[in-house]
């Protein structure tokens, strides 16, 4: 049952000061000792873990497409499997490990009622959250042995300017024999 009422009780047991939150101020609390909080906390799982059954699901039916046509792909095309097969995995992991563990952390101080924990870590552990994209592209740049490479010349070109140095160039006298 979600009820608005005032958060001077909570303010006043743990010491709290925020700016912008005073003692008058009103919130949304929520009884999590009802019975209808724990089964929606319960639905919220089970669809989580249902979304990442699925995805675990259709990773391993493209591997065993991916490995019954082995022998017909080129040797290019499979090392660009590899590639993508390594980062499509990477990305689909992402998301578990950083909605999943914050999630499971939440609902567990909920469940045993950890007041302490609630208050200053629930906005980190949802802002964690909004790191899931800047990760994705990250493995996306990091894995590929092409986008390393590309990076690695922006980077070596980025300082080269920055730093305003010149490549040394080092001319080599070659001798040419022309025989007659």
């Amino acid at each position: 049952m979600t009820i608005y009422g005032s958060i001077s009780n909570l303010i006043k047991q743990q010491n709290i000061t925020l700016n912008g939150v005073e003692i008058s101020s009103l919130g949304i609390i929520v009884c999590t000792k009802s019975s209808s909080v724990h089964i929606f906390m319960i639905i919220i799982f089970l669809l989580f873990l249902f979304t990442y059954a699925t995805i675990l699901i259709f990773y391993l039916k493209y591997k065993m497409y991916i490995k019954s046509h082995y022998d017909i792909m080129s040797t290019n095309t499979i090392k660009l499997n590899k590639y993508i097969s390594k980062i499509l995995l990477f990305q689909s992991i992402t998301p578990l490990v950083i909605f999943g563990i914050p999630i499971l952390i939440y609902y567990v101080t909920i469940f045993f009622e950890v007041q302490k924990i609630l208050v200053y870590e629930t906005s980190i552990l949802l802002n964690i959250q909004t790191l899931t994209p800047t990760i994705n592209a990250l493995f996306y740049i990091t894995m590929s042995k092409r986008n390393r490479d590309g990076l690695y010349n922006i980077v070596k070109i980025t300082f080269k300017k920055v730093l305003c140095t010149k490549e040394k160039t080092q001319v080599q006298n070659i001798n040419v024999c022309a025989k007659r």
